[in-house]
């Protein structure tokens, strides 16, 4: 797993980004299932019910989830893990930083 993006976002903002899994994941496979996690960084407490908003949706390789809210100063990992049909399981993550401007 690597960090990929270090965006910035508002505390009010709820924004979808988007991780593509398309340079790993070979032609004959596919994405099976997704999953869309957050913790703090500092802490590594688990905040995904305050930070993931709604459902992922997958677009061929590529997971896309809203996030919103976030504490103003604080850093947060956000995790995508995919699944896919031949049972491989692939992670990236962004670094979120809630920055009140």
């Amino acid at each position: 797993m690597a960090i990929v993006g270090r965006p910035t976002k508002q505390p009010a903002e709820r924004i979808a980004y988007s991780m593509d899994f398309g340079d790993r994941i070979q032609p004959s496979d596919s994405i099976a299932s997704a999953l869309v996690t957050a913790r703090d960084k500092a802490s590594g407490a688990d905040r995904t019910t305050d930070l993931v908003s709604g459902p992922n949706a997958v677009t061929g390789t590529v997971v896309t989830q809203p996030i919103h809210a976030g504490i103003d100063g604080s850093k947060y990992i956000v995790t995508f893990q995919v699944t896919t049909t031949n049972g491989l399981v692939y992670e990236d993550e962004l670094q979120i930083k809630v920055k009140e401007t």
